[in-house]
């Protein structure tokens, strides 16, 4: 019940605002910490929870409010990058901005078996190997989710995000 209030309270935040680039990034900013509540990491760094934003400054921006805050009880760390190259193991989100589509191959692959949740709103990203797309969808916030990805990774999903997702099998 709490996840479907929650979507319901971001997708009428999403659509009442969509003009607003920096209500957006906020949009984007909580889905993130949200989702997160219902991820299962195989251990996490105690020194911080790394949400690590790929190729978006303005969000980076926005996440950084995020490091008053904690995720499995660890106070988060918001770390943006513009090259997947620099990306560290200390992330344990990646979100990827759609501005990356072209070298999508790329960085899933350098990051592939490590588990770091990637996150995007990019069209195909479950199909290409993501494992969470974030879709707007008659005016609602859908999941596409890649399990084959996420249990690759050695993550776990809660079934609570799973039964609202539609589960991709690339």
């Amino acid at each position: 019940m709490l996840i479907r209030t929650t979507m319901a309270l971001l997708t009428l935040l999403y659509h009442s605002n969509m003009m607003a680039n920096n209500t957006e990034y906020k949009l984007k900013t909580a889905l993130i910490y949200k989702l997160a509540k219902f991820v299962e990491w195989p251990s996490v760094d105690t020194q911080g929870f790394g949400i690590c934003v790929l190729g978006e400054n303005n969000l980076a921006k926005v996440a950084k409010a995020l490091e008053q805050r904690k995720i499995k009880g660890v106070a988060v760390i918001v770390y943006p990058f513009q090259q997947s190259s620099s990306i560290r193991n200390n992330c344990q989100i990646l979100y990827i901005a759609h501005t990356k589509q072209p070298f999508i191959d790329t960085i899933l692959q350098q990051i592939q078996s490590k588990p770091i949740l990637t996150i995007s709103d990019m069209p195909q990203f479950a199909q290409q190997g993501g494992m969470i797309q974030l879709s707007l969808i008659n005016k609602t916030i859908r999941f596409k989710i890649n399990l084959s990805q996420v249990k690759a990774s050695n993550l776990q999903i809660a079934s609570p995000l799973l039964s609202i997702a539609e589960i991709i099998s690339p």
